[in-house]
């Protein structure tokens, strides 16, 4: 048996399993100490009292049978024995799921958060296990989903907001809510205008992009606070998924709402303007748009001017813009207004070409 015990990362034969076992000493209901054996594609094998003489079937372990290592202590309980076949089953679930109710119990009468996991989705809400094995059902009232949404995965706070113990079993009732509004209520007074925010991008909608700060909150991006250069489409500067760091520019706690700012966290363009651009020089930009007015050039991402057509020709000389200019062109113009408080900027393309 040493020497196979050795081998414990192989599986082995039922055969030679049943072969090492001895179940004199396993005595329904009795609760042992284990040592996980081997894995078996149908639960464990495990050593109680010293003796290879344990089976516990996948549907009585706590955890997912993938979770489980060879070497790894548990406690189970033994629900039957059979001689003839050579092994006694045994059951981590009962064990855990007497420490388990009371847990639930306490928390129900203390008003504290237990560990959960949403299960399964039913008409009028959704099954759970609290505490791996203890079930409870939480109301669609209760859940804080919208409906059409998933569900949450993985380990969620719950609150027992019912728990009668029954002749068949116990009635366990649970909110997800609960706990949820005062998270956010905690949340919301930690935020003020300006702090810096990191979150997860959620979704890109055409008005903005939703970011997602924590498990119950999230906030929005208006596409106006994308960048400092309007043209610049949202998908070109963010995706879903991306962690993005934002400045927070409006909170409504009445509405749980809050308003970020990604192109704030940048210096305004506008701002520093008269440092970097002089009154009547010659500077080069970027046609973006043709009018019939005139056509607009972008000096700098988020910096644009407007050629009038009034500064496109010499003399009285009607023309279309389009035969002198096209988007994408790299032209010469000459800045003769700059208004940083109407972001505005008046530019001559024939002052910069010269009188002919």
């Amino acid at each position: 048996m040493e020497e196979k015990m050795n081998r414990q990362d192989e599986n082995l034969s039922m055969e030679e399993i049943f072969e090492q076992m001895d179940v004199s000493s396993a005595r329904k209901g009795s609760r042992k100490d284990a040592e996980v054996f081997s894995i078996q594609p149908d639960g464990l094998m495990v050593i109680m009292d010293g003796k290879l003489d344990g089976f516990v079937p996948a549907d009585q372990l706590v955890n997912e049978l993938e979770e489980y290592n060879v070497g790894d202590k548990i406690e189970v309980m033994v629900i039957k024995t059979n001689e003839e076949e050579g092994r006694s089953t045994v059951s981590e679930k009962r064990v855990h799921a007497r420490q388990a109710v009371s847990k639930v119990e306490k928390a129900y009468r203390e008003g504290k958060a237990i560990d959960g996991k949403i299960v399964s989705e039913t008409k009028a809400g959704y099954n759970v296990r609290l505490v791996k094995t203890v079930p409870a059902f939480l109301p669609g009232s209760e859940s804080g989903i919208r409906k059409g949404d998933p569900a949450p995965e993985g380990t969620l706070k719950f609150k027992v907001i019912r728990f009668k113990r029954q002749r068949n079993g116990i009635n366990v009732v649970v909110s997800l809510r609960a706990f949820q509004e005062e998270a956010i209520k905690a949340y919301f007074e930690t935020i003020e205008v300006g702090q810096e925010l990191e979150g997860t991008v959620e979704s890109i909608k055409n008005f903005g992009a939703f970011v997602k700060l924590n498990d119950n909150v999230t906030a929005l991006i208006p596409a106006s606070e994308m960048s400092w250069d309007p043209s610049v489409r949202i998908s070109d500067l963010l995706k879903p998924g991306q962690t993005v760091r934002t400045k927070v520019i409006g909170v409504d706690e009445a509405e749980k709402k809050i308003s970020l700012s990604l192109k704030q966290m940048t210096e305004d363009p506008w701002s520093t303007l008269k440092d970097r651009y002089e009154f009547d020089s010659t500077v080069v930009g970027t046609v973006k748009n043709i009018t019939p007015f005139g056509f607009f050039v972008s000096l700098e991402p988020g910096v644009e001017g407007l050629v009038h057509i009034s500064e496109v020709f010499w003399g009285n000389i009607k023309k279309d813009l389009k035969s002198v200019v096209e988007v994408g062109d790299e032209v010469k113009v000459t800045i003769k207004e700059i208004n940083e408080e109407k972001r505005t900027l008046s530019l001559s393309y024939r002052e910069a070409m010269g009188d002919p």
